[in-house]
Parts: C-alpha cells; sequence; structure tokens
C-alpha cells in the first residue's frame, strides 16, 4: 500500500470529501429547543449532521420550537435533508400526557393507540419527523405496539431500548433469560411497525461484560440485526455520557458502533465536542478502510430511512399542540392510569 495522506478534519487539501461527508452523517446533534447560538451556527458552516435532537421543554411556547425545527429542516443540502427528533418532555402548552409505564397498568389498548397517535401527531405538528420513545422497559406487549403504531400524520416512533436503569447495574441475566423476557419488548416494537431504534448504554453481561450496549457488536449485529432481522435506522445513545465498564472513551465508542452496526450516534456538549466527533469519525476511516463496506451499508439504510421518515408524511396543522380534544384524552389516560396504579405505602 503507497503512502496515505493523513486526514485532517478541515480545510480543502483533504481527501476526503466522502469521509468527511461520511462522519457527519454518522451524528445527530443534541441542542436545546430555543435558537442557534454562534457557535452551533460555526460548526453547521463546516458540516451538516444527520440531524438535531430537541428537548422541546425548555422553550418558551410552541412557536419557538416552531420556528427552530423550519430553520433547521430548511438547512443544505437539499440531498440530504437533517432529520428532526423530539426528546424529553413537552413544550409549554403542549399536552402533558401520563407516564407510559402507568397507562401500561391500564390495560386500555384503544386509550393507549389513542395516546399514541395524540403525542406523535403534537410533535409532527411542531416539526418533528421523529419522537424518540417510548423507552419499552416495563412496558407490556399491547402497550409498546399501540404506542409505535405508523401513522402518517405522526413523527415516527423510535422505541428506545437497553436503556439504563436509576442504578445503572449490569443486566447480569443469563441469555436464554435475556431472550425470553428482556428482548421481548424490543421484538414486540419491531413486529409493530418501528422502524428506528435507539441503543442506551447498558451492560448487557451475557452478550459482553464491559461494552455498553450501544457498542456491543455481539447484541446489536449478531442478535438485533441478524437473528431478530432488524433492517431499520439504530442510533446510539448521547456519546457524551459515560458508557462501558470501565467507561470507553468517545473515539473507541464510535469504532465499536460501525461494527455494530449502529447508523449515528446523538452527541450533546459544545462545539469543541460536536467537532471532535466529527473529527474522530473522518480519522476512523483514514485508519480503518476494513470498515467501508458497514459504513456502506449503514449509508443505505440512512437513505431508506430519509425516504420513509420524510416522503409521503402529512404534517399536522400548528393548533393541533395542546388542542382541547388532546387535554380531555391526558385527562382521561391520567386518570385510567391512577385508577389502575398501587396505593401510596
Amino acid at each position: 500500500m503507497g503512502h496515505r495522506v493523513p486526514v485532517t478534519a478541515l480545510g480543502e487539501a483533504t481527501s476526503l470529501a466522502d469521509r468527511k461527508r461520511r462522519a457527519a452523517e454518522r451524528l445527530v446533534l443534541v441542542l436545546p429547543a430555543t435558537h442557534l447560538d454562534p457557535d452551533l451556527r460555526a460548526v453547521l458552516r463546516v458540516y451538516s449532521p444527520l440531524g438535531f435532537a430537541l428537548d422541546p421543554a425548555g422553550a418558551e411556547e410552541p412557536a419557538q420550537v416552531q420556528d427552530l425545527c423550519a430553520e433547521l429542516g430548511a438547512r443544505p443540502p437539499a440531498a440530504r435533508p437533517a432529520l428532526l427528533l423530539q426528546r424529553g418532555g413537552p413544550c409549554p402548552g403542549a399536552t402533558a400526557w401520563p407516564p407510559f409505564v402507568r397507562l401500561s397498568a391500564a390495560k386500555d389498548t384503544a386509550l393507549t393507540r389513542a395516546v399514541g397517535r395524540a403525542w406523535r401527531r403534537e410533535a409532527a405538528a411542531l416539526g418533528f419527523h421523529v419522537m424518540l420513545g417510548p423507552d419499552v422497559e416495563g412496558l407490556d406487549a399491547a402497550t409498546t405496539a399501540a404506542l409505535v403504531a405508523p401513522d402518517d400524520e405522526a413523527a415516527a416512533a423510535c422505541p428506545l431500548a437497553f436503556t439504563n436503569p436509576p442504578d445503572g447495574r449490569p443486566n447480569e441475566q443469563d441469555l436464554p433469560g435475556l431472550l425470553a423476557e428482556d428482548l421481548a419488548p424490543v421484538r414486540t416494537a419491531l413486529g409493530a411497525g418501528a422502524r428506528t431504534l435507539l441503543a442506551g448504554h447498558r451492560v448487557w453481561s451475557a452478550f459482553d461484560e464491559r461494552l455498553p450496549a450501544s457498542a456491543c457488536p455481539a447484541l446489536l449485529g449478531g442478535r438485533l440485526r441478524q437473528a431478530e432481522g432488524f433492517r431499520g435506522l439504530l442510533l446510539g445513545e448521547d456519546l457524551s455520557l459515560p458508557a462501558g465498564q470501565p467507561p470507553l472513551a468517545a473515539e473507541e465508542r464510535l469504532r465499536l458502533g460501525v461494527l455494530a452496526t449502529v447508523d449515528a450516534h446523538l452527541v450533546a456538549g459544545s462545539a469543541a465536542a460536536w467537532l471532535g466527533a466529527w473529527e474522530a469519525g473522518i480519522h476512523l476511516q483514514e485508519e480503518e478502510p476494513g470498515l467501508d463496506l458497514l459504513l456502506e451499508e449503514s449509508e443505505k439504510r440512512l437513505r431508506l430511512a430519509r425516504e420513509g421518515l420524510l416522503l409521503g408524511r402529512r404534517r399536522p396543522p400548528s393548533a393541533m399542540v395542546g388542542a382541547p380534544e388532546h387535554r380531555e384524552l391526558a385527562l382521561l389516560a391520567w386518570a385510567r392510569a391512577l385508577d389502575a396504579s398501587p396505593p401510596m405505602s
């Protein structure tokens, strides 16, 4: 092999348009849902990520979120439009829904389906293409299926899987138990039509005692992709959060993510973190050309995901956010959820 030109993230003398584009397409930037600050604008002059994840809870009103989504959605390049993802709680003025674990206890599938549709239609009315949720941990099969059922007028559900418990302990159940119990909610979500999935950072010891799920080839590539047949968009949880035992560096998680068939990672933090993750993705391609085939397969999945998430969808009117009928539905859902919850001791 001849001498290879070293990759640098900036400048016109790099190779490297394809590698720079590929590295950018593997990132979803986590932003506040208020405004684009100068540092972010500077980053966006350097590269265009796959998309943006916003938490509307920090906004002042729905119009602020809608304006920001419109601005982000209008950014170039037109051939690779950004995916807009909602994460976190509702913004002021939107409908507040009960926790889905409580709603699951009510055992009312029709009500849950109506809540899921309204929840994701409000997200679409704000300008989002994808709703990060629900977390399938603790949900029964009927609730999971009702919440993720496809709807052309709603943001697509992106179920959260392999998430950390409050104490952060690994899942140490043996493999038969994992496949029969812990993987069942994920299997239900995929069977109900979910085409996007976010892998959290919990360690599943039966697959690897050290690696987080979001960077575990045996779990994601071997079990989820091959055995379960998932062909959709697979996102990895935030690179700025600690992951692994001991915690892995973000660069190593990016490398393992490619091997695990993760298509893109969320990344929060400062402009330096966003640029650092992009630069690491470029250097990874330079140093490990054997990953090219996996990256090409990921690009195909990204293209299909954009087509499925953006084409043929009808955005609901802005007035749907916090609509009276949704507030009435939420009151009913809260009442059913509270009735089904065990009494306080």
